[in-house]
């Protein structure tokens, strides 16, 4: 599986918003991701590969790492 196409954990994605201290509002805002979708994903859904490619572009344009 190429890196693109890598599926994102809840856990991944939990750590990335708190390491750019932001919310789960404040991330919904910023990607259009419903809140209780991202606490979803945070709790163990799985988390689709369009879903997956937004929040890897949203992290990356903020300079972290996927």
């Amino acid at each position: 599986m190429s890196k693109e196409t890598e599926q994102f954990t809840g856990e991944k994605l939990k750590e990335l918003r708190k390491k750019y201290g932001l919310t789960q509002v404040e991330l919904s805002k910023e990607t259009g991701i419903t809140r209780t979708k991202l606490s979803e994903y945070e709790n163990g859904a799985k988390i689709s590969k369009s879903i997956t490619m937004l929040l890897r572009l949203f992290f990356e344009k903020k300079g972290g790492e996927f």
